[in-house]
């Protein structure tokens, strides 16, 4: 009989077994199956007992010589063949095993690994007088389309943590693309540092792509106090277009964030060739004067899998 105190299991190495068949055995820890060979022994002897009985009753008739020199043969390969597989079984149990747990097997369609936090780089921050912001921008260094980074900011003082920030950025950043990211208020004294890191980054890996849209007439103007970034979006793709939204960004000579602004224009979803206006609220983080702009068209091909 098979000794189930010398199987394990391949799947977990557990060696407590449920008999479901002759040879067949359930872990009783991860609910794998173990198909195991029968005790060859055993079955060598049972055929070599069904063998003697036709020997003996065959010695009692006086056999003929040819007949019992064949018997002869066909027993010395039976020993033969039992000593080749005892070799086998001194081993261990040989056993191969179908999962029926799917908590335990290896799934090929599970979702690719996590973004390493690290590769969602922090650039540029600086503290601006208005609000007592810390502004910078952080850039996407992964090969993956991010959705969501989850950031902080930890305050030091004379080597111990004093206070940590916690802020956000929802905005889907491709490989390569900056957006400005905004810890407030905070007004540093000062014996204190600070560190920010991304902690926690969301992917967005069934993403098909943006549509090809074209701005025309974009231009900043100020009213007052206010700031606006307008013009006007065509659908220039073989498709049409839906979550469509902006974001500007204001830069002074020094390469620093000075302002930004995000919003959506008139029409969030477009069909080939059809415009729309936007008109996007940029607010200001510091006074000095506006040497480049930088701004981001997102928005999502309509295609079977993404139905408008």
């Amino acid at each position: 009989m098979i000794d189930t105190k010398t199987l394990t299991c391949s799947n977990c190495h557990g060696g407590d077994f449920i008999r479901l068949d002759t040879n067949e055995f359930k872990c009783t820890h991860c609910g794998s199956i173990t198909i195991v060979q029968d005790d060859v022994a055993e079955r060598l002897e049972q055929i070599l007992s069904k063998l003697q009985m036709p020997a003996a009753t065959a010695a009692t008739n006086a056999p003929r010589p040819q007949a019992s020199i064949a018997w002869v043969f066909v027993v010395v390969a039976m020993i033969a063949l039992f000593a080749f597989f005892a070799s086998l079984l001194t081993t261990g149990v040989r056993h191969a095993t179908r999962t029926e747990s799917t908590h335990h097997a290896f799934d090929s369609t599970r979702a690719r690994p996590d973004v390493d936090p690290g590769l969602l780089k922090i650039e540029g921050l600086h503290r601006v007088a208005q609000g007592d912001k810390l502004v910078g921008m952080i850039r996407n260094d992964s090969d993956r389309v991010v959705n969501r980074v989850e950031l902080t900011l930890n305050v030091y003082s004379g080597g111990l943590r004093k206070d940590d920030q916690s802020t956000s950025m929802s905005e889907r950043l491709l490989p390569g693309e900056t957006l400005p990211i905004v810890f407030w208020p905070w007004s540093p004294k000062p014996d204190e540092r600070f560190e920010v890191a991304s902690k926690r980054v969301d992917t967005e890996d069934d993403f098909d792509g943006r549509a090809q849209l074209r701005a025309a007439h974009e231009q900043l103007v100020r009213e007052h106090t206010r700031l606006r970034f307008i013009g006007q979006l065509t659908d220039a793709d073989a498709l049409p277009a839906k979550s469509i939204n902006l974001s500007i960004s204001l830069f002074d000579a020094a390469g620093n964030l000075v302002g930004y602004g995000h919003g959506s224009p008139d029409s969030s979803e477009l069909a080939r060739g059809e415009t729309t206006n936007f008109d996007v609220s940029i607010d200001r983080y510091d006074e000095a004067d506006i040497a480049s702009m930088q701004y981001l068209i997102d928005s999502e091909r309509v295609t079977a899998r993404t139905p408008r």
